[in-house]
């Protein structure tokens, strides 16, 4: 299906000593994006198990393992693959997070990692986090190695960007661009002109590289989005800097081109366009589209990444508009999600690593969150609509419903306290056990993740009481006669801090506390979730006023557009939101923005067709 588009022509700087030219609108036609992570990797049959191929050039082959992770590279062969992994470093094999691959013309294959040992994130330690990537290489001959270590790109969400030249690999990240050459040499590009931005998009020319970008926002420290944090800028550069630029001042622009030296983006105008603009971000991601499918939680990959996206997936299938999703890409990305929720299901199988983590733990040894087995049968039940009848997923789902009602293996623990009321029931996390706030209660997404999993599915009274239990401190201390735009990370012990002499912590003697931190809009969002769930599965507790104050908190950008999935799977209507900010989600930089950028493309789609939202 063709679909007539609004493309600009956007000629930039292209040579040292070349002037600018002008920029000139253009129309085209184009065909809807495609590919087939839309319908599930290719496999690599063996005997021992299942291999799921992230990359594959025309001499090399990157595979992963389901579900240790672990890495390996096949050489390339007509017609298929070899049928045994080249010799590679074990360090490399079961510590390497890859983030993008690339084949050079005579068969050199660069992969940029996280290294999972050496990089400390946030939640592992309240000493300095520090995270940088690693580039290893393996010559055409066979030779491996690193090339470069803790390159400051980014993170583990981090969307990585590259191409292969002659004499190396360019590379971007967040906001900035490296060049690695074959001799390990490292430059950095000038990019001190997106010092405030993300890259949503980079594609790169034969000696540059062009970009779509925004501003980043924290609702924290910016307040409410405003037309500067809604609209998108369109940079062409190299290493040398800035070389042009363009401001959007209206609509979403997507699928930078280069043609000679001239570049060309889309615009989204109608429903077709939508649908392809979050195709589009969907396939941009990691591995052409397939992020984290067969995946294990060691990691948190699972709980923090493909529950995200994954739900986002579901929305679309489920809101069923045909304006938005003809009948071939919803079959696909049934099929998709179908295959990917029950490799998450296969998990369940598992006694290591299941849904254990390592990523946050002291020394990283082998836990298991409560919250994470909640975020997962959450995302499961939600997932009905697409695997319902399929017995392997409804045993999963009875199993980890069981284990977050018993809670005798996990890092978190309920316990009851007389308080002025009676008792109250409070979770936190077990004392002595290898997280650094053990013995602390836990902050407000924890529980709110909780309760989220606890409702999600085959919920009786006892879950329904004991949710009501432990969102009192929430809603009492949050929203008690008021109505806020942002509330605390924590309470309690959690919040006001603690000593030595206190015995809270074994592993974090003394701790100055959160002191009032106004928590990330993601766990707020968690919080608001949960309250809605609780209203739905027991009508009184959260008051008629608090849900239509989140419904205006998502209207105004103060709560992620995903939360209309609660609205939306209760059988009322979504958020209609502020244009700002349905025009800031209409694109996702990230992996976890895909949860709300359909409901802004829904929207769109809605206001196009209709005239209105419904």
């Amino acid at each position: 299906m063709l679909r007539s588009l609004s493309v600009l022509l956007f000629s930039a700087w292209v040579v040292a000593g070349c002037g600018q030219v002008d920029i000139s609108l253009d129309q085209s036609a184009h065909q809807p994006v495609l590919g087939s992570a839309l319908d599930a990797p290719l496999g690599i049959d063996r005997e021992n198990g299942k291999i799921i191929q992230l990359y594959k050039g025309k001499a090399w082959v990157l595979a992963k393992h389901f579900p240790s992770g672990y890495l390996d590279i096949f050489p390339s062969e007509d017609g298929g693959v070899a049928s045994a992994p080249i010799p590679l470093p074990l360090r490399f094999r079961k510590d390497s997070y890859p983030l993008w691959a690339g084949e050079g013309k005579l068969g050199d294959l660069y992969i940029v990692v996280y290294d999972v040992v050496k990089n400390s994130p946030s939640g592992r330690t309240l000493s300095e986090v520090h995270e940088g990537l690693t580039v290893y290489r393996l010559s055409e001959k066979g030779d491996f190695s690193s090339t470069v270590e803790g390159l400051p790109l980014g993170g583990i969400d981090t969307q990585i960007y590259g191409t292969v030249r002659d004499s190396g690999i360019d590379i971007c990240g967040d906001n900035s661009c490296y060049s690695i050459g074959k001799d390990a040499s490292v430059k950095k590009w000038d990019t001190g002109f997106a010092t405030s931005d993300e890259f949503i998009e980079v594609n790169f020319s034969s000696d540059g590289a062009a970009a779509v970008s925004r501003k980043k926002f924290d609702d924290r420290l910016q307040g409410e989005i405003s037309e500067d944090y809604s609209k998108y800028t369109i940079y062409a550069f190299d290493e040398g800097g800035l070389k042009q630029e363009r401001e959007i001042e209206s609509g979403v622009p997507y699928a930078l081109r280069w043609d000679g030296s001239s570049l060309f983006y889309r615009e989204a105008v109608s429903g077709g366009d939508y649908i392809n603009l979050f195709l589009f971000d969907l396939l941009k991601m990691r591995f052409n589209g397939l992020l984290d499918f067969g995946s294990n939680n060691l990691e948190g990959r699972v709980a923090w990444s493909q529950v995200y996206y994954i739900n986002g997936l579901l929305s679309l299938l489920k809101i069923d508009d045909k304006n938005l999703v003809n009948d071939e890409i919803r079959g696909r990305l049934e099929n998709r999600v179908r295959k990917e929720v029950s490799l998450i299901a296969d998990l369940c199988d598992y006694e290591y690593p299941g849904y254990q983590v390592k990523r946050y733990s002291i020394d990283r040894e082998n836990v298991l969150f409560a919250l994470h087995l909640s975020r997962v049968l959450g995302l499961l039940g939600r997932a009905d609509s697409v695997v319902l009848g399929d017995e392997q997923i409804q045993q999963c789902k009875l199993k980890i419903k069981n284990k977050i009602r018993l809670l005798d293996k996990t890092v978190e623990e309920i316990a009851e306290r007389h308080s002025d009321n009676g008792y109250e029931v409070f979770m936190s996390y077990r004392y002595g056990y290898p997280f650094w706030a053990d013995g602390a209660n836990v902050p407000f997404n924890f529980i709110s993740g909780y309760i989220s999993g606890l409702l999600g599915f085959s919920q009786n009274k006892d879950d329904v009481d004991r949710a009501k239990k432990l969102s009192e401190k929430l809603i009492s201390e949050e929203f008690k006669d008021r109505f806020p735009k942002s509330w605390r990370y924590w309470q309690g012990r959690g919040d006001s801090g603690w000593k030595a002499a206190d015995h809270v912590s074994l592993n974090t003697p003394d701790y100055v506390g959160n002191k009032k931190a106004i928590a990330h809009i993601t766990y707020r969002t968690m919080d608001a979730y949960a309250l809605l769930k609780l209203d739905q599965a027991a009508d009184g507790v959260v008051s008629d006023d608090l849900v239509q104050h989140f419904r205006v908190l998502v209207e105004r950008g103060y709560l992620l557009p995903s939360l209309n999935e609660a609205f939306f799977d209760h059988g009322d209507a979504p958020v209609v939101m502020n244009p700002l900010v349905v025009n800031r989600y209409a694109r996702s930089a990230y992996a976890y923005e895909l949860e709300s950028q359909i409901w802004a493309l829904r929207q769109l789609a809605q206001e196009k067709y209709h005239g209105r939202v419904d």
